[in-house]
């Protein structure tokens, strides 16, 4: 069991670095509105309400 939540530990670091490193490099290009980050990211401005 240990194992396992270190594991889930780990991939949730992982995920936080990742999100982090994508929104600077939006936020360095200048793209920070909703509809910039969704088309950027290739998803919908709606789901890309988020701030990074």
């Amino acid at each position: 069991m240990p194992e396992e939540r270190q594991r889930r530990t780990d991939d949730w670091l992982t995920m936080i670095r990742l999100k982090m490193a994508i929104g600077r490099e939006l936020e360095y290009q200048g793209i920070t509105k909703p509809a910039e980050i969704g088309a950027a990211l290739g998803m919908p401005p709606a789901e890309a309400t988020f701030r990074l």
